[in-house]
């Protein structure tokens, strides 16, 4: 009897863990879609980013979820993404044509660098300190075809801060 107990109850930790996982994926979709009109109406030239991204990064969290590599490279490092419609927002409150460079501390998947580089064609440099993120953002770069970008591996807490027009 306390074995079937047992198994009834990884059932409902299992059922409830899925719900939670098509919760999670539900909402980043919808959220998505939403930067995804957002770019479309302001700034349409960032769209092949915007789905680019939005594809691989559906498949990435997918991916990790199947294999159940949820946040254990970064336990100690909080990991926040900057939509797409936000980006927008900041740049054209802060860019003037004098704004040549930008500089991102803790770079992520790189959401605001290539919205740096490509809606306002800033020459880009990201740091970033998680393999896994600094990969994501290469490999979409890679895509992406962009020369004035540049993610690098280093903690910015470290390192000598190079000059640039903005630092986010």
């Amino acid at each position: 009897m306390k074995i079937l107990i047992n198994f009834y109850k990884n059932i409902l930790q299992t059922t409830k863990t899925v719900l939670l996982v098509i919760e999670y994926m539900l909402y980043t979709i919808f959220i998505n879609l939403l930067d995804i009109f957002t770019v479309l109406l302001k700034k349409p030239f960032l769209l092949k980013y915007k789905i680019l991204n939005f594809i691989f990064e559906t498949l990435y969290d997918l991916h990790n979820i199947i294999t159940l590599n949820l946040y254990n490279e970064t336990d100690t490092l909080t990991y926040g993404s900057t939509p797409v419609s936000t980006s927008i927002k900041i740049f054209n409150s802060i860019v003037t044509p004098n704004t040549k460079t930008f500089l991102d501390l803790g770079s992520g998947r790189g959401n605001i660098t290539f919205v740096a580089s490509q809606g306002y064609n800033l020459k880009c440099t990201g740091y970033e300190l998680v393999d896994k993120h600094l990969d994501y953002a290469k490999f979409i770069n890679k895509y992406l075809i962009r020369k004035n970008i540049v993610f690098e591996k280093k903690d910015f807490m470290k390192t000598a801060l190079p000059e640039s027009d903005i630092i986010f």
